[in-house]
């Protein structure tokens, strides 16, 4: 997922429970993502408990480079009265935003022209006209 998003360009946050014991360092789980973070260039933001049992486990990730950096604060931390066993983590950061007016080109069949005779056979004599053919 991080190899999809990590080379688009613009600011980037990524939030939430991602099931790692961050405080501990010597976890190899830990020592690989952290390793991620460097390789993507992604700096993490929390460095208290977030679970009830103890542990960051809840991040806030952001870009580290000067261009698409963002600025995270005012970060609390919350034991909430719910059922979870995560704290509630809240945390404000600025987004600038630019309206532009971007060209849009889009492509589609006209479905009203279709000739649904010809549809119908041409389903038929494929390989999903015969439904012993398919497999899972």
């Amino acid at each position: 997922y991080l190899n999809s998003i990590a080379h688009l360009p613009g600011k980037l946050v990524l939030a939430g429970d991602f099931n790692l014991h961050m405080e501990n360092a010597h976890d190899p789980d830990v020592r690989k993502f952290q390793q991620l973070l460097q390789q993507y260039d992604l700096m993490q933001h929390i460095d208290s408990k977030t679970h009830v049992s103890g542990g960051i486990l809840d991040l806030v990730l952001t870009r580290n480079c000067d261009k698409n950096s963002l600025e995270i604060g005012n970060v609390v931390i919350t034991q909430t009265p719910t059922t979870s066993d995560h704290f509630l983590l809240t945390f404000s950061c600025m987004f600038s935003h630019h309206l532009k007016t971007e060209q849009v080109s889009t492509s589609g069949r006209k479905i009203n022209d279709i000739d649904l005779k010809s549809f119908k056979e041409d389903i038929m004599n494929s390989e999903l006209g015969n439904p012993d053919s398919l497999t899972d």
